[in-house]
């Protein structure tokens, strides 16, 4: 029997590549490769969106659905619609698809669902939402871990292909802006939620950006229209707007007995996924922590979105230096950055029901001073977790000399020959410890009235 070969995409994406040669043929070729799949995805109770036409001439990027769904949105499903300056009935659930990888469809019910066509077994895309497949049975609206659900997984002996709920664009746009602080925070909450939950169960994301992010509602995809979407608002206000993370091609599931704190994967495992890097694997490091990486690089999405509100929600300052410090041996862990938010949000009600101010263009995370309008009695309380930018040497010499093929080359070897990453954690509890000690002596020196010098 003939051996199957994917097409050119589709071998693409195995490598991980979304940055196409030429991403039109590519859509396009891809387009035709899943109207060919049409008829096996309604044997199984899926049919795909339409294609749109515009002026006799198609459109690559539009789909349109070809049922009207007229039932009640239940959990996991997205609410639906409410653009009301929208006129046009057919572009009100049409969509925007850009990305070969994935085609909408609706279910034997009309519901509206994503399918993803997936790395097959035994890779660690598949290994991933296989378990989060079987998860997603067991969850409700009230232990919802913000992870966009997986109803099923498909396999026509070439491809397999994952099912999910089609949800919206979560912050890539945030279109229309929030009302109050408290609606933020929401969505804050939602993001530790979410990757605490992937934390706990070793997966390591490794992709964490505001276009990863989805919310449980969808409606007019004319950019003028989605700037006034009056139930998004409304559901927001009501707190029924939910936050949830998806696409796992980059990430990895790690052993179940790997401990969070002390656990390191080669330098090179950091490459894939996110294009700004957070602090620890960006000065010629050998080994580096995923899971504080993760932490970090939602630190590095919600500070673009939000660090400008640190004046009117000041919880913003600690939570996100605390997720951001170059001090990765102190940088919160999912599951700490969670228990602070919970703790802390308690003492800023009176913050939750102001506006908060409009969204700012942030060009560097990094510079950004957070803590300048921080209250005097939460600036004491919180003071502690300012966090650590790296030093001099390694920002102004280390980072520089990384920026060269040469010079990433020396401060590996440097860095191998001394197994500095390895050391790090023990080297930093040893001064600490001389520190302390030598506090201790100077302690008992002065209670003795034994001049010391």
């Amino acid at each position: 029997m003939k051996k199957y070969t994917p097409p050119d995409w589709l071998r693409d994406m195995d490598r991980d590549d979304y940055f196409f040669l030429d991403p039109d043929s590519d859509l396009e070729e891809a387009r035709a490769w899943w109207e060919d799949l049409g008829p096996w995805f309604q044997d199984r109770g899926y049919i795909l969106y339409d294609k749109v036409y515009t002026d006799r001439e198609l459109d690559m990027y539009a789909e349109t659905p070809k049922l009207v769904f007229s039932g009640a949105t239940t959990f996991p499903y997205a609410h639906i619609g409410g653009d009301g300056h929208c006129t046009d009935a057919e572009c009100s659930l049409r969509t925007r698809a850009s990305y070969p990888r994935l085609v909408f469809a609706q279910d034997s019910q009309s519901r509206h669902v994503c399918i993803r066509v997936i790395k097959p077994e035994p890779s660690d895309e598949y290994k991933i939402l296989s378990f989060l497949n079987e998860q997603s049975k067991l969850w409700t609206e009230e232990n919802f871990p913000c992870i966009v659900p997986v109803l099923e997984i498909l396999n026509n002996g070439k491809n397999y292909f994952a099912v999910s709920p089609r949800w919206d664009g979560g912050m890539e746009d945030q279109l229309p802006w929030f009302n109050t602080n408290g609606e933020v925070l929401d969505l804050i909450q939602c993001m530790l939620t979410a990757l605490c939950y992937l934390h706990s169960n070793k997966i390591f994301h490794r992709d964490i950006h505001d276009g990863n992010i989805l919310t449980n509602h969808f409606g007019c995809a004319n950019m003028p229209h989605r700037y006034s979407s009056l139930q998004r608002q409304e559901l927001r206000a009501k707190g029924q707007l939910v936050y949830a993370l998806t696409d796992f091609n980059y990430s990895l599931m790690l052993p179940v007995d790997t401990d969070l704190r002390s656990c390191r994967l080669p330098i090179a495992e950091s490459y894939p996924g996110v294009i700004e890097k957070p602090y620890g694997v960006v000065h010629g490091e050998v080994y580096f922590n995923p899971f504080a990486y993760d932490v970090a690089c939602l630190g590095i999405t919600l500070s673009y979105q939000f660090q400008h509100l640190c004046s009117s929600l000041p919880i913003l300052a600690p939570l996100l230096s605390g997720m951001l410090t170059s001090n990765t041996i102190e940088r919160f862990t999912a599951q700490e950055a969670l228990a602070f938010f919970d703790d802390n949000r308690p003492k800023i009600w009176e913050y939750e029901s102001l506006s908060p101010p409009q969204r700012e263009y942030i060009e560097d995370w990094q510079a950004y001073d957070r803590w300048t309008n921080v209250p005097p009695h939460l600036l004491k309380i919180w003071s502690r977790y300012r966090g650590e930018r790296p030093s001099y040497f390694t920002e102004r010499i280390v980072g520089r000399l990384c920026q060269r093929r040469w010079g990433r080359k020396l401060i590996f070897s440097v860095r191998r020959l001394l197994c500095f990453d390895i050391l790090q954690p023990y080297l930093r509890k040893c001064v600490a410890s001389l520190f302390s000690l030598g506090k201790l002596v100077k302690s008992v020196l002065v209670y003795t009235h034994i001049p010391f010098f």
